[in-house]
């Protein structure tokens, strides 16, 4: 019933097609995947894509996606999941595989296309902006990611993964790993919100990174000790952070 009007044969001539042949050309595709005929199940999607009926054309696309998803078929899925995303500019649930594609071809100026498009729709979306956040710290941009992280973390206070993040990102414009014209410590003094997580937690974090980052070295001499103490005076608990430790450092 589908494949027969696509025979050369026929090729010549237009054949009047049923009211009902897009419902069946449907079925037909679910069928096939729910059977893993994968390549038929894409055929049959086409053809009712190529019909122009809208009842489970969303439907069609997901189903698309499914399949090259699991066959690791990147540029196709990329491909099918923009033209969803054209036709449902409002459906995150393409643009969240299109960050998953981006995720794994390692594309990050795609990646941030995608998390862009999702926050115009969605600008306080938790799902994304972390992700955001991750990929301008990798980039250098550790005020631009700062503030994701505070906004965040306003949202969510007791996620100790978003308190780590503000401590990461505060501790990296501090030690000067970010793209500023002050001095880590004037940047600092300007900060009002700076302690917008525990002390102790940004002095704890500052300490990890220390001891475990080996290019920590090319820092000057004094920018530490200038984050430090800006940090301890402002704290009425600075037995808690073990100063013993704190001199040793």
């Amino acid at each position: 019933y589908i494949d027969m009007p696509q025979l050369p044969a026929f090729s010549s001539e237009l054949l009047p097609k049923d009211s009902r042949y897009a419902s069946v050309v449907y079925y037909a595709a679910v069928s096939a995947y729910n059977l893993q005929k994968n390549e038929q199940a894409l055929k049959y999607f086409r053809e009712y894509l190529n019909t122009g009926t809208e009842a489970q054309e969303k439907d069609c696309y997901v189903y698309m996606n499914m399949i090259y998803q699991s066959q690791k078929k990147y540029a196709d899925q990329e491909r099918i999941l923009l033209k969803a995303n054209e036709k449902y500019p409002v459906s995150l649930d393409f643009l969240y595989n299109l960050v998953n594609v981006y995720i794994a071809t390692n594309n990050m100026e795609k990646l941030l296309g995608a998390i862009d498009r999702i926050l115009a729709v969605d600008p306080n979306n938790d799902k994304v902006l972390p992700i955001k956040a991750r990929i301008l710290e990798r980039q250098g941009k550790n005020i631009e990611a700062l503030d994701i992280y505070k906004r965040l973390y306003a949202l969510y206070p007791n996620n100790f993964e978003l308190m780590t993040g503000v401590a990461r990102a505060n501790f990296n414009c501090a030690t000067g790993r970010c793209t500023i014209t002050l001095t880590p410590f004037q940047f600092l003094q300007q900060m009002e919100d700076y302690f917008a997580v525990p002390p102790a937690m940004l002095l704890q974090f500052g300490f990890s990174i220390l001891l475990h980052q080996s290019d920590f070295d090319i820092l000057p001499e004094n920018t530490l000790l200038q984050f430090y103490f800006f940090l301890l005076p402002t704290t009425n608990q600075l037995s808690a952070y073990h100063l013993d430790d704190v001199k040793y450092h």
